[in-house]
């Protein structure tokens, strides 16, 4: 069997990949390629449950290793709750452009546009401001 094609191997990568993206441990190279797991299960027509699931699951795991006693367990929770419904319609939506514009809008360049704007709203929009967003992974690699 073919590991690229094994739905269990792509949200294993991946989770690895957005667990250690941003704030403790970042090695912020894996935010450049974290969602390229998931674009290949999605676009492989994979459950969207399990996916919803999954990114709940990492994000409550990564949040939990960041935030300390005694609140990190609900903010967690709320946390990864958040981020699956905020990474699964994002992930949807890029499907449905895929699906339905392929032919006209380059999907890779969407999905980029996408996740842009969106960390762009979450910043201004939000009152926890920029914290947890991807972009600031990549601070220290500006210079």
């Amino acid at each position: 069997m073919n590991l690229l094609s094994n739905q269990w191997f792509l949200l294993l990568v991946s989770g690895i990949f957005l667990g250690f993206t941003g704030m403790n441990w970042n090695i912020s190279i894996f935010a450049w390629f974290a969602f390229v797991p998931l674009l290949r299960y999605v676009r492989l027509g994979f459950s969207f449950k399990l996916l919803f699931l999954s990114l709940i699951l990492i994000q409550i795991f990564s949040t939990m290793r960041i935030v300390s006693e005694p609140f990190h367990v609900w903010i967690a929770i709320i946390s990864g709750i958040q981020a699956g419904i905020v990474f699964s319609l994002l992930l949807w939506i890029w499907n449905l452009i895929r699906k339905q514009y392929g032919m006209i809008v380059s999907h890779i360049l969407f999905f980029s546009f996408t996740c842009t704007n969106l960390e762009w709203i979450g910043a201004y929009h939000s009152d926890l401001g920029v914290w947890g967003m991807l972009a600031n992974s990549q601070l220290g690699n500006l210079v």
